[in-house]
Parts: structure tokens; C-alpha cells; sequence
């Protein structure tokens, strides 16, 4: 909403109170000298009626335009007291400094050219700058309202780019992991029936957590976490004694229910199974460390496998979480993969915590 600064107009003043403005502006300058004063009061009187029609012209032609008017007396005496000290410094001083400039003009054009500067001084000050400030500041108000406009629709298209980015990242974990699964069931039920029952089980403990956080658009830490745990739980069914897994959270109450994007965990979790466990033949340890200070969310995930060299990279999941977290947080938010001192690949996500966290 614009809030309008509010200015003495001229034009809506009644002519009580134009005559308190004027007259002092008119009289004080000249007070102790009453030789000079019929002369100055013929002047004044002109100058008057040329105010006045300037007032009336900018009453018909300039005040078209829906402006605040201001009818407080005290702000009328206040902007009064202004205008008779710059008046009266500005007329003494041509008074003063006039004849040096005209020395053979006589003391009644002296006050003539005196009054003509006096009122021009006045007409600027009184009522062509304040309107000139008060446009400018309308302006800038207009702008600033433009801008936040535009900051509102940025921020709601980067939402609805996060939410589509969250769509294809599902599009791409969910037929993947469920054909994995669903194929290793296959293959045990025959052989190894209570394995592949654990392994159903496990799978609708995954589906209960990752359902719901797909189709939401915030999930918190600890669902973030359980749903991790239960992909890890399927996937140390698969690879059996191969895989082993530490979670290091050591998280209050409040931390588990820091609010976040979903699924912006599982795709390290993920990418360390495919990249670390599944193309390294021996055994593999994946670790997750999850650390919350005042201002970022840290999460790491990392694996013991054959790391960058022996394997084809960090794979779409990782890019499409980096896509995510511009979109959301610009550069506030950040997701890296590096080579882990021992062999391996470290993945680390960094995220800021918002003011609601922080309440």
C-alpha cells in the first residue's frame, strides 16, 4: 500500500488562511521603515493579485490529480514560520545587496525587483518543490511496489520449478528402485522365502515414508532420515553381509523436526549404492552424519567403494537435487561430491535454516 506524504497545497488553502502566509512574508521584511511603506503596500497588493492568480490557474489546471490536502493548523504555521525566515533573510539581503547591483535605480524599484525575487522564492519553495519531492517520492513508492511484484513472481515460479524438478526426480528413483526390489523378491521367494518376506516388509515401511513426502512440498529432517533408513534397510537385504550401515544423527527433538525440501537426502543415499556398493564386489560401509548448527543443515553421505575413477560419475539423482536447491535457495544451499580420503565417495548437502527452524 503507497503511503502519500502530505504537503501544504495552495490551492485548497481557504483565503484566511493565504493571508496568514502571505502577509507576514509581505510586511516583516520592511517593518522600521515607514517612509517606504505606502509605496511597498501598492506593491504588495500587485504582487498579491499575481499570486493569486497563480494559485487559481493551479487550482484549475495543476490540482486535477487526486493529491492530500493538508487542513491542520498545525502543520499550516509550521511550513508559515519556514516560509517568513527564508523570506525575511532572502528580501533583507536583496535589500541590502540591490543597490551595489543598481546604485542609480531609485529605493521604490529597489523594492519592486526585491518583492519580484521575494514571491518567485516563494512560488518555487512553497509550491513547485514540495510537488516535485512529492512525485519523486510517489515514484520511488511505485517502483518499490513494481519490484516486490516482480521479486513475488520470481519466487513463485522458482517454487513451481522446484515442485517439477521434485516430479522428474521422482519419475526417475521410483521405477528404478521398485524394479530392483520387486526383481530380488522374485528371485528369493523360491529359496529364501523369509528373506523375500523381510524384504516386502521393508519395501512398505519405504512406501509409507516416501509416498507421502513425494507428494508434499516440505517434509522434515526426521522423515527425511526414517526414509532413508528404510531404502538402506532394503538394500542390506540385497547385499546382504557386503553392505553395512552407520547413521550418525545424535539429534534433539527440536532438530528432528526441522522443516526442509523432500527427497533431497535419498538421492545421495542412492547414488552411494549404486556407485559405491553395487560395483565393488566385497564389502562396503556406508555412513551418513547429520549435523545442525544455528544457521546450515549439514547432511554427508559417504561410502567406501570404488570411488570416481573405477565408475561412471554421480549420476542424474545428484544433478537434478543441485537443480532443486537453486531453485529453491539460489546460492544459500549447496550439494558436493568428492573423492573420500580412503577410497570411496563423500557426497555433502548444505542447506540454510529458515526462520521457522529457528523460532
Amino acid at each position: 500500500m503507497t503511503h502519500e506524504v502530505s504537503f501544504p497545497n495552495p490551492a485548497k488553502l481557504s483565503l484566511p488562511r493565504r493571508f496568514l502566509l502571505t502577509t507576514p512574508i509581505l510586511t516583516i521584511p520592511w517593518l522600521g521603515k515607514p517612509l517606504l511603506l505606502s509605496s511597498l503596500m501598492s506593491v504588495a497588493i500587485v504582487v498579491g493579485l499575481l499570486m493569486w492568480l497563480v494559485v487559481t490557474l493551479f487550482r484549475r489546471f495543476g490540482a486535477a490529480r487526486n493529491r492530500p490536502v493538508v487542513r491542520s493548523w498545525a502543520r499550516i504555521t509550521h511550513f508559515g514560520a519556514v516560509m517568513v525566515t527564508v523570506s525575511l533573510v532572502c528580501s533583507s539581503a536583496a535589500f541590502y545587496l540591490l543597490p551595489l547591483w543598481m546604485p542609480d535605480n531609485s529605493v521604490i524599484e529597489l523594492g519592486i525587483v526585491t518583492f519580484v525575487l521575494l514571491h518567485a522564492l516563494f512560488v518555487a519553495t512553497f509550491l513547485i518543490l514540495p510537488r516535485l519531492a512529492q512525485d519523486a517520492y510517489l515514484m520511488s513508492e511505485q517502483n518499490a511496489e513494481r519490484r516486490n511484484a516482480e521479486q513475488l513472481r520470481v519466487a513463485s515460479l522458482e517454487r513451481s520449478l522446484a515442485m517439477s524438478e521434485l516430479k522428474t526426480l521422482q519419475a526417475q528413483i521410483e521405477p528404478h528402485f521398485l524394479y530392483n526390489v520387486l526383481a530380488n523378491v522374485q528371485s528369493m521367494i523360491a529359496h529364501a522365502p523369509t528373506t523375500a518376506d523381510a524384504m516386502l516388509t521393508h519395501l512398505i515401511d519405504y512406501l509409507k515414508h516416501a509416498l507421502p513426502s513425494m507428494r508434499a512440498g516440505e517434509s522434515t529432517l526426521r522423515a527425511e532420515l526414517d526414509l532413508a533408513r528404510s531404502y538402506l534397510s532394503i538394500a542390506q537385504l540385497r547385499f546382504g553381509d557386503r553392505l553395512s550401515v552407520t547413521v550418525n544423527e545424535n539429534l534433539h527433538d527440536d532438530a528432528a523436526v526441522f522443516a526442509m525440501p523432500p527427497m533431497l537426502l535419498l538421492p545421495l543415499v542412492e547414488n552411494a549404492i549404486k556407485h559405491g556398493v553395487e560395483d565393488k564386489p566385497g564389502a562396503v560401509h556406508v555412513e551418513i552424519d547429520v549435523k545442525l548448527s544455528s544457521e546450515t543443515l549439514t547432511i554427508s553421505v559417504s561410502d567406501d567403494g570404488l570411488g570416481f575413477k573405477q565408475t561412471s560419475g554421480s549420476g542424474i539423482g545428484i544433478a537434478n537435487v543441485r537443480e532443486r536447491l537453486t531453485a529453491l535457495y539460489r546460492d544459500r544451499a549447496s550439494v558436493n561430491v568428492a573423492p573420500r580420503d580412503g577410497g570411496g565417495v563423500i557426497s555433502t548437502l548444505c542447506i540454510p535454516v529458515a526462520e521457522k527452524n529457528k523460532a
